[in-house]
């Protein structure tokens, strides 16, 4: 008897994991399992974020700015950047 592994959550189950109880909980812990699940990326790459990798644009139309987060990717031998 095999046990078939578990790739990918549901919207159910991601409301369950991100709930109020968790936000009050560990507020650190709701921030990195909500940076995980909107970005998609492993939780190695969430973990090496740096200040530095949260890049703000002006925004010409608005007068206000747009952020992005640079993630590397460690997939790769060489550093491969992605942008959100």
């Amino acid at each position: 008897m095999s046990i078939e592994k578990i790739k990918y959550y549901n919207s159910i189950e991601m409301k369950k994991i991100l709930s109020k109880q968790l936000k009050n909980m560990n507020f650190n812990y709701y921030l990195l399992c909500l940076t995980l699940a909107y970005t998609g990326a492993r939780v190695s790459e969430v973990l090496e974020i740096k200040k530095k990798d949260i890049v703000e644009i002006p925004n010409s139309e608005t007068g206000e700015s747009d952020f992005y987060l640079k993630l590397v990717t460690l997939k790769h031998r060489k550093p491969t950047y992605r942008h959100i």
